[in-house]
């Protein structure tokens, strides 16, 4: 790690301690790096703004400055809560025509297979 990013980690601790003791939170970077990290190492199939708006740290940061999980993550990001929803319902949806895919074939590939044992007898 190089001199300067140790220092700007270093910064965005003390942002984040002086933000903490004077009981106004803000959020950090250092708050987005923890979740998608933690978001690296998940194994659920969760999207990243889906992953990021159910993580608990995120509903604490939410509780801390008295608003919704969707609005901590559009600071995070730097958009609004709605155009975050609505990639988030986006991500969503497509999950899940994923799974549901995914299910069907499935299916298909066990009718298939119970045809093909009872042509074999």
């Amino acid at each position: 790690m190089s001199i300067r990013s140790r220092l700007e980690n270093f910064i965005d601790a003390t942002r984040e301690q002086i933000s903490t003791m004077s009981g106004r939170y803000r959020i950090s970077p250092l708050d987005f790096d923890r979740l998608y990290q933690l978001y690296q190492e998940d194994t659920s199939k969760k999207g990243l703004y889906e992953f990021i708006v159910g993580h608990s740290i995120t509903h604490n940061i939410a509780s801390r400055l008295g608003s919704r999980p969707i609005d901590v993550l559009a600071a995070m990001v730097g958009k609004t809560a709605d155009a975050c929803q609505q990639e988030l319902d986006a991500e969503i949806a497509l999950r899940q025509a994923a799974e549901k895919k995914a299910a069907e074939e499935q299916e298909i590939a066990t009718v298939n297979g119970e045809k093909q044992k009872a042509n074999n007898t």
